[in-house]
């Protein structure tokens, strides 16, 4: 079997292949290639149904995953909108991504944001006026 984890962190990923290689069912596991941006995997040896091989995989990376694609010898799991998956004492500790965290952690409230993007697209509309007045 092969797994592949979209944007998983080293940490949780390194939990990951030791629990699976603690788990009952599962024999041999191997690392085969780790991305902290796009698709790390990770090959074992499983006597698990497909169903309860899935269910397993996904107690131990937590619910910041959605499994995506799947065929007989193969899952794919990709992070869930929303949900970020942090470095924790568990596999799969997971917490839900504040908009200062997604934007860089400029810390600006939400309005402000609105605000900026106002401005921004009023800037824009400015400039291509002025450009197709100046035309004339």
């Amino acid at each position: 079997m092969q797994i592949e984890l979209k944007a998983i962190p080293r940490d949780a990923f390194d939990r990951l292949a030791k629990a699976l290689g603690e788990t009952k069912g599962i024999g041999c596991v191997w690392i085969r290639e780790y991305d902290s941006r796009l698709l790390s995997k990770i090959e074992f040896e499983s006597r698990l149904p497909a169903d309860q091989l899935k269910d397993e995989l996904l107690r131990h990376i937590g619910n910041g995953f959605d499994l995506d694609r799947y065929g007989r010898h193969h899952l794919q799991f990709v992070p869930r909108p929303g949900v970020a998956v942090v470095s924790g004492s568990s596999v799969g500790a997971t917490d839900v991504a504040a908009p200062a965290a997604i934007s860089g952690g400029a810390g600006l409230p939400p309005w402000a944001w609105a605000l900026v993007g106002a401005g921004g697209a009023a800037a824009l509309s400015g400039v291509y006026l002025l450009g197709r007045r100046s035309r004339k």
